[in-house]
């Protein structure tokens, strides 16, 4: 289960030079701030036409310790690894 205070690693490829200059590792790590209460249908849909298209989501919102790295980067495909320390 996934709770506020767990710890998260954010990574993408577009982002991995960036990533390595400035911390010599391809990821980001963060906290996470919030989870939403709502399960919702997922609105994002892979180019994969054999993703499973039926997935639930919800919301949980990440707050990045080196944020000021990716400040001008939106709507870009990340992949989150969140430690819920199971």
């Amino acid at each position: 289960r996934i709770r506020p205070g767990q710890s998260a690693r954010i990574s993408t490829k577009a982002l991995e030079p960036v990533l390595q200059k400035a911390l010599q590792q391809d990821y980001l790590t963060g906290v996470v701030e919030s989870v939403g209460r709502t399960v919702s249908r997922n609105e994002v849909f892979a180019v994969n036409p054999g993703a499973e298209a039926d997935r639930r989501v919800v919301d949980v919102k990440i707050r990045l310790e080196r944020s000021d790295l990716v400040a001008g980067f939106v709507n870009m495909d990340v992949l989150a690894t969140i430690d819920v320390g199971e």
